[in-house]
């Protein structure tokens, strides 16, 4: 197991609810969801992304 400080802790209860609600997303809509899923792959990127970045998610994972 990862050992975490309280704000990493946060953080990724925080990423992984995002990821949930792509994920509840996926199923209720795919063409939406894939979009959405892309913006936060971009925002754990490093390359210059090919569409919109998650601003929220990228400041919860950086």
């Amino acid at each position: 197991e990862t050992i975490r400080n309280p704000q990493q802790q946060e953080s990724l209860k925080h990423a992984t609810w995002f990821i949930d609600e792509v994920v509840s997303k996926f199923l209720d809509d795919l063409g939406n969801a894939k979009s959405h899923l892309m913006s936060l792959y971009s925002a754990c990127s490093s390359e210059v992304p090919p569409g919109p970045v998650d601003q929220k998610f990228q400041s919860i994972v950086i």
